[in-house]
């Protein structure tokens, strides 16, 4: 089972987030999270809400308490981690579309 620095990591890459722009929004400094990621140590409880919102995983998942609840389908192959990010798609239903005329274009 993947650990929380390969969870962490893998939930960062899903979403495309910088090491710098994921510690601002989670309140803490650069070598912090990759303290985390590395598992050197774990982020204090009332860190958790923010990093599972900022990621949108949820604690369980982040936490390796189940294997649902990522961003990513993760696989373990001979100890490997392979990574499939999910794709969502926004819900566009209701959503009239305009041409340039209908929007004031020339």
């Amino acid at each position: 089972m993947p650990t929380f620095g390969a969870r962490l990591t893998a939930a960062m890459s899903a979403k495309n987030i910088k090491v710098v722009d994921f510690a601002a929004a989670v309140y803490v400094g650069e070598r912090t999270i990759y303290r985390w990621r590395g598992d050197h140590v774990w982020p204090p409880l009332d860190a958790v809400p923010f990093i599972c919102k900022t990621l949108g995983v949820s604690a369980d998942w982040l936490l390796g308490v189940s294997d649902t609840g990522g961003p990513v389908a993760v696989a373990s192959i001979a100890n490997d981690v392979v990574l499939q990010p999910t794709v969502e798609r926004p819900d566009t239903s209701g959503v009239e579309l305009l041409n340039d005329h209908d929007a004031g274009g020339n």
